[in-house]
Formats: structure tokens, sequence, C-alpha cells
């Protein structure tokens, strides 16, 4: 799965800011974004300032950004990447489609699985080490739905929703979704088989083949311009849970020799196994934020042969083991939740 550092800003996001009725010149002082950005459109943000904004956002509508973001959402507003979604035959379709293009529209991966239980949809962040807004995640699991309901004309509902923070008003959610929202360590949200292959209504393969050559060289791009550093990191990103995450593994991947792939990273002042556990160390750390997870789960994530390997290395990186790092953490990120409450 492809991963970048750089995101386009499009000037379709100015309909939705409106329709959401945010003050734009304010979101731009809130996220700390350049005054001008709104001019300059499309524009390229990097992950941290990607997040920035949805903090703004969030800040200005509250908990409802979501709730807000599906009521008015519509094709004016949608990105080449998700207005060619709709031009699938199905939700199965629209959502592969979504997964591949999924990089030019922000650090958000979509991992796509279909079985016997029906289409399984997951999301994970990365590029950003502090605390997610919870608006994302719920955002992005409206969106899903929205897209569906829009597409095929019918209230299509959710067989299941994961999210790792539950809203103050979860009530607001279920009434949306129609069904109830589920704490877990991953988001992810289900569709039956029978709403997964429901057809949709926007189907249309000639505006289809308009979009596809524009988001394929866009996505080329992306591969050019990245450094091998980028490039080496996200495909450990892809490889680290299977453990095979040698610089030679590495470089077959790449298809270039280990010497050139060390070469390469040399003229970039960059060591291979600084990277990698550089690597570790900061999915660690987001790991550890998410409290049902346990230390065996993060280390099979982060490519460890067990718990044990994993806590050795992590109290090199940090001085302390996991357990007491996360503990801290979470205390933290408790109280920064407890004081927002109180100011708000």
């Amino acid at each position: 799965m492809k991963r970048t550092s750089k995101f386009t800003l499009s000037p379709h996001c100015l309909i939705l800011f409106k329709d959401l009725g945010l003050d734009q010149a304010q979101l731009l002082k809130q996220a700390k974004l350049p005054a001008d950005l709104w001019q300059s459109l499309p524009a390229s943000l990097n992950a941290a300032q990607y997040f920035d904004l949805w903090h703004a956002m969030e800040e200005q509508i509250g908990e409802t950004l979501p709730l807000k973001l599906a009521q008015h959402l519509n094709v004016e507003a949608f990105d080449p990447a998700i207005f060619a979604c709709l031009c699938s035959a199905n939700l199965s379709a629209a959502m592969r489609r979504l997964s591949s293009y999924k990089p030019l529209i922000g650090p958000l991966t979509l991992d796509v699985r279909e079985d016997n239980q029906g289409l399984l949809l997951s999301l994970d962040c990365y590029g950003y080490d502090k605390p997610l807004p919870k608006s994302v995640e719920l955002c992005e699991l409206a969106f899903f739905t929205q897209l569906a309901r829009l597409a095929t004309r019918t209230q299509i509902v959710p067989a299941a929703l994961y999210v790792t923070q539950l809203p103050d008003n979860a009530a607001e959610f279920n009434d949306y979704f129609g069904t109830e929202l589920n704490l877990s360590h991953q988001v992810a949200l289900r569709f039956s088989t029978e709403d997964a292959q429901r057809p949709f209504l926007t189907e249309n393969a000639a505006m289809w083949s308009f979009f596809e050559n524009d988001l394929a060289r866009r996505l080329a791009e992306l591969d050019a311009s990245a450094s091998m550093t980028q490039k080496v990191k996200a495909l450990l990103m892809e490889l680290l849970p299977s453990g095979q995450v040698s610089a030679d593994q590495v470089a077959g991947k790449l298809a270039i020799s280990k010497r050139t792939l060390q070469r390469k990273l040399d003229g970039e002042s960059v060591n291979f196994q600084s990277l990698l556990s550089t690597l570790r160390s900061d999915l660690a750390r987001q790991y550890l934020r998410r409290s049902s997870m346990s230390l065996q789960e993060i280390a099979f994530l982060l490519g460890f042969s067990d718990a044990n390997t994993f806590i050795r290395a992590f109290s090199q990186w940090h001085g302390v083991p996991p357990v007491s790092l996360g503990i801290r953490m979470k205390r933290e990120l408790t109280r920064i939740i407890q004081f927002n409450r109180k100011v708000g």
C-alpha cells in the first residue's frame, strides 16, 4: 500500500468548508497554516498539517463534525479520487479503488477484505505521533456509509462499526448509522455481502475511464518524487508484520542490490538500521496509546519474534519498558481530554 509524505488539498474543500459554516480564516490560524493557503490551492500539506487542520475543524464545530459532514456531502466537494469511486459498479469495487488512491487524499491507509461475513474496511494513519482528532475516525466511517447510501439511494446500515475513541454523544452517531459504535484498537466497519454487492445507481464506465489515467499519473508521480528514505519507510510499514525487514529483503522488494540501497541512503545521510529502529519506535508509541492492544500484538505488528524481544528493544529506545511509558502516555492523554472538556 503506497504512502507519501505530502498530500494535496483540493480547491473543492472550500465548498465543503462553506457548507459546514466554518470560519476559513480562523481555521488557518488555529491550524497554524499559511494565511494565504486558500488562495494557493491546490496546495500540499504534510501529515502533521493535515491532522492539525482536522483539529481546527473539530474546535470550531465540535464532536458533531462527522454528522454535519455526512449531511453536507455532495459531489461538488469530492476529490476526483472519490468521485471516481461513485462510478464503480458497487461498494466492494468502489472501496478497492479508493484503497489504491487513498495516498492522494491524506495520511490514511484503507485495507479492504471480503469474507463470508461481508466487506470489512480497516483504517490506519501514519506520519503523526500525536493523539488523532476523534472526529477523523468518525468522519471516515460516516463518509463510507454516506457514500454507499448516495450511490445506491438506499438507507444502508453497516453491519458493525469500530472506533478507538467513543464520542460523548454516541447516541447521535448510533442514530445516524443505525447501529452502535464499538470500542476497539482498530478503526473499522463492516457491510453485509448484500450491501457490498448492491448496484451503484451512479455507475459510469465512461466517466471512470476519464478519471483513471489522471489518477494513475498522480500515483506514479508519488513514486517518482519519493526519496529513497520515503520509499524504504513505506515498504517497511508494509513488511513489518511479516518480520521480513532486513536490508537484503527490502532491497529485493525494490529490485535493487543491497549495496545500491545503502549507497542511495548514504546519499540522503540515512542509515538503514537507524531508519528501521526509528520507525519501530515511533509506531510503538502510537500503538501504546491503544489500550486494548497487548504487547504481543504490538510485537507482531513491529516484526519482532516475541514480546520479550520487543520489550528489550523498546527499553533501549526510551530508557523505560513499554508498560511504564504506556501508562504515562495514557495518563497524559486522559489529563488533556479532561482539560479540554472543562474549557469546552
